[in-house]
């Protein structure tokens, strides 16, 4: 067994492949994290669309903007685990019309915030509808 490490140990075979990725490991790493901080950011967005449509949806519906709030409350809470504490729900009536706006503080990986990296801190979206009434 003994023999057996050692001979492992003074084999110089495929040591260049294993330089070029000890190499590459921080680049590839960076890649990673950026990809899954762009994916963080999309799912966001996406969710905080849905959420300020679905809120003037049923606001509009039931002409009420406490509804509209809880309505796209309610869908960021089934999707984001953290949308109380990260989320603004906004929502007002002119003329009929009930526009919800949505904020949203995505979570930014630290690696980002010590490269001084300009990302979007917040993802934010608005829709609006018109009350109408009922024949």
């Amino acid at each position: 067994m003994l023999r057996t490490v050692k001979k492992l140990l003074h084999d110089k075979r495929g040591m260049s492949g294993l330089i070029v990725f000890a190499i590459l490991l921080p680049f590839l790493g960076a890649f990673v994290i950026a990809v899954a901080q762009t994916t963080i950011i999309s799912v966001g967005q996406s969710v905080v669309n849905n959420a300020a449509f679905e809120g003037a949806r049923i606001g509009a519906l039931k002409n009420s903007t406490t509804e509209a709030k809880n309505a796209a409350n309610n869908l960021g809470r089934n999707v984001l685990g953290n949308w109380d504490s990260r989320a603004t729900v906004k929502a007002t009536k002119s003329n009929n019309i009930i526009t919800v706006t949505v904020e949203y503080k995505v979570p930014i990986y630290s690696y980002f915030n010590s490269l001084n990296m300009n990302i979007p801190k917040k993802v934010q979206s608005s829709s609006s509808q018109r009350v109408e009434s009922s024949p």
